[in-house]
């Protein structure tokens, strides 16, 4: 009887520890939609970036305003296109944030989180949250 309630338990252990090891990960284009703001700042005491997202177009913001047209392919597939942009002041971290936006090709939502990575770079990528309203 001994054994049989161990390996009931072994088995109910193993249940509820794979449920609770999912993940909410979503490669769905509607998820996108509204307002991101990038998790890690580069430098302390910089303005934060937000990213909003409409259907088929984006704006990054930080300093400068960046516009343009959002290609979204197939699931978890997506360029931003460069289009119109303010210049007012030039930051280092605007132009690394910047860049890495430009060179992005593929993006998940991973519990709550916006995901921007590079298939050829994986490691370096861009993390953003839903803006608190």
């Amino acid at each position: 009887m001994r054994k049989v309630s161990f390996y009931l338990l072994a088995l109910t252990m193993l249940f509820l520890a794979s449920c609770n090891g999912s993940k909410n990960v979503s490669t769905n284009p509607e998820d996108l939609k509204g307002e991101w703001v990038l998790v890690y700042n580069l430098s302390k005491g910089e303005n934060p970036f937000t990213l909003e997202i409409m259907d088929n177009r984006y704006s990054l913001k930080a300093n400068n305003i960046y516009n343009g047209e959002l290609l979204l392919e197939d699931k978890g597939k997506i360029k931003f296109v460069p289009g119109i942009s303010t210049k007012m002041m030039d930051t280092p971290d605007e132009r690394k944030v910047t860049e890495m936006i430009f060179a992005v090709n593929q993006f998940y939502i991973d519990n709550g989180k916006l995901i921007l990575t590079n298939s050829e770079n994986p490691s370096n990528k861009l993390t953003f949250e839903k803006e608190a309203k």
